[in-house]
């Protein structure tokens, strides 16, 4: 067919891109075939868009049509994001709902028309269904990518929970080393980031990095100028999984080091100690032993009265790992909790896990470019987090999202007092900070100010409660013109007074569980706090 004949060819090109836009891609290969003019027009920025994003769960087939593209001398450098996944078969989860036939609701949606669209899984009593219904459910499982339950779907049996974690892990190993070998050099790094209920924990993190800069890794750090990681605290793979997440070469003397880590309470001894020492090498009883004491009931997970997820390994590799950024401009840190605790004066020991920022701060690390710092769940002493913003002066932006000020025993520091001395700060040394925003979910302060009139904001996107009488905000943001204000976090103590139940009315649409379901589907399940 002659290119004349063609009516769409006869359009300027930028309207050619317009209606391409609108077509699915199916259409849009097909007209590739309609004539050499044709192909030629259509191979525009609107095509070339479909291959920008890509995905791949690893599997031989997936690995395999991305390394074709890749290949391809027109599609393939047009390749701008690759997303690997860590999937698992929750074979056992399914078997338990067709043989119980019982489940719980399906997601329920929580929408705002401020752009907040979050999905949870409430936590709701199990329901015996129809055959009808129960196949309906076990698809969620069974039919493929993407398909099967959420990581934090109630329905999912601790086995697979646990598999899920020791993939995440395995195809965090494997990724870094596809990154450090193949020498490409990547602007923008996110790990697990707004990945609901998997992570890679800190300790994965420490163990694994002596690995990947043997193979290169920090070549491929140095160019990264946004780095988005979700860590967790310390889990328990269990032996079997041992070479899959950590490798055969160091799963041995693995073994090895979790043998002495649970024989001992002492960093020192377990710091100093040489675990290749054959010693180690136990026996099949001993190490049953191990499997059965991890101070919790639930599969995978560590009480925080065991050695092993407070032994100071789990700490330094986040630091580690951020030493080879020197470049960043934009750091977001998320950490997700599940130990098991046992309070213990009325404290927790989810606060050892500070020493994961301490790190960060007491290593020196100075980032010359930052200019975003968003920290979502971790664990931080005041002094580390005014010490780090006092060192880069450039950051224009702080996220502080359910951070956590550590103290192991009862009566916090509000939050109201570390942030009015940050933004004082800020304007006495003439940094570049612009905008400081907060969410306390544990309470410690009321952000709202003495008799100010309430934005319906901040109704809608469920910042406001009601507390013991008084009206209280867990969530603000501050711009740079209020930095000098006496109450820029609203009230300094922990006592709430602000306005009175009397002056507000609390609207009945608060989604209370579905919040708390969402706190727990992004944090884990938190010491105390708003929701406990």
């Amino acid at each position: 067919m002659e290119a004349t004949k063609v009516p769409l060819l006869g359009l300027p090109p930028e309207l050619i891109e317009q209606i391409l836009r609108k077509l699915p891609v199916e259409c849009i290969k097909s007209l590739r075939l309609v004539n050499k003019h044709m192909s030629v027009a259509v191979l525009g920025p609107c095509f070339h868009a479909f291959f920008a994003r890509q995905t791949t769960n690893l599997a031989p087939a997936s690995l395999s049509s991305l390394e074709v593209l890749l290949r391809n001398d027109v599609f393939g450098p047009r390749v701008r994001h690759v997303r690997v996944m860590a999937e698992t078969s929750a074979i056992p989860s399914a078997e338990d709902t067709l043989a119980t036939k019982r489940f719980r609701p399906l997601e329920s949606a929580l929408t705002n028309r401020h752009g907040d669209n979050f999905v949870v899984q409430l936590n709701r009593p199990t329901t015996r269904g129809t055959e009808e219904k129960s196949n309906t459910h076990l698809a969620r499982f069974v039919s493929g990518p993407g398909l099967f339950s959420r990581p934090v779907a109630r329905d999912v049996v601790g086995l697979d929970r646990q598999r899920l974690w020791a993939r995440a892990s395995h195809v965090y190993r494997l990724t870094m080393t596809a990154l450090a070998k193949s020498g490409v050099t990547v602007s923008d790094l996110r790990i697990y980031s707004n990945t609901t209920g998997c992570s890679v924990p800190s300790y994965d993190v420490t163990i694994g990095l002596p690995g990947l800069l043997d193979v290169g890794l920090a070549r491929s750090l140095a160019s990264v100028k946004t780095l988005a990681f979700s860590f967790s605290t310390r889990v328990d793979h269990g032996w079997k999984r041992m070479g899959q997440v950590y490798g055969s070469k160091l799963a041995k003397r693995e073994k090895r080091r979790q043998r002495l880590q649970w024989t001992t309470d002492d960093d020192d001894d377990e710091a100093n100690c040489n675990t290749d020492d054959s010693y180690w090498d136990s026996d099949p009883e001993y190490d049953t032993r191990i499997a059965a004491e991890k101070g919790c009931d639930i599969r995978g997970r560590y009480g925080d009265t065991m050695p092993q997820p407070l032994c100071r390994v789990n700490f330094p590799g986040i630091a580690l790992l951020l030493q080879r950024m020197p470049h960043l401009e934009t750091l977001d840190l998320h950490m997700y909790q599940t130990l098991e605790y046992e309070a213990y004066g009325g404290g927790s020991r989810l606060h050892y896990y500070a020493a994961v920022f301490k790190h960060v701060v007491d290593g020196g690390l100075h980032f010359r470019q930052l200019k975003n710092l968003i920290l979502r769940g971790l664990c931080v002493s005041a002094d580390d987090l005014l010490t780090f913003m006092e060192r880069h002066p450039h950051i224009k932006s702080l996220e502080l999202h359910n951070v956590m000020l550590t103290a192991p025993v009862v009566g916090r520091t509000p939050w109201s007092a570390v942030l009015t001395k940050l933004c004082r700060n800020a304007v006495r040394q003439g940094a570049s900070l612009s905008s400081v925003f907060c969410t306390d979910p544990y309470g410690t302060t009321n952000f709202l100010r003495l008799h100010e009139t309430l934005e319906s904001e901040w109704v809608e996107r469920w910042w406001l409660r009601d507390c013991r009488g008084a009206l209280i905000s867990t969530t603000r943001r501050v711009l740079r013109d209020e930095f000098e204000r006496e109450d820029v976090f609203g009230e300094d103590s922990m006592t709430w007074g602000g306005k009175k139940k009397e002056w507000w009315t609390p609207p009945t649409s608060i989604p209370r569980v579905e919040l708390y379901a969402l706190h727990e589907d992004r944090y884990g399940r938190t010491y105390g706090g708003v929701f406990s």
